[in-house]
């Protein structure tokens, strides 16, 4: 798995506030649907992702939204049906 840092700097009320937050880069490869990243798309990747969806995975949420819903799911399987460049 890849991580990327990402370090904010705000200016809130003319004092610099500093937030660091970590994106998940496990769903930037060609293939977003191969959920295990095995280069295989099969049942694992379809069980991967319900099982990280289950548990609020942040990389189970598909759409990017914050929310872990139905459009997650919907995203997921539609990627999957359309298979792997």
């Amino acid at each position: 798995m890849i991580l990327l840092y990402v370090v904010l700097f705000l200016m809130i009320d003319n004092k610099v506030e500093r937030n660091a937050h970590s994106v998940n880069l496990i769903n930037c490869s060609l293939c977003q649907a191969d959920f295990n990243d095995d280069g295989k798309l099969n049942f694992f990747d379809i069980s991967d992702f319900l099982s990280a969806f289950a548990t609020n995975d942040t990389s189970a949420d598909f759409t990017e939204d914050g929310a872990f819903d139905f459009f997650d799911v919907s995203a997921f399987l539609a990627a999957f049906s359309a298979g792997c460049p």
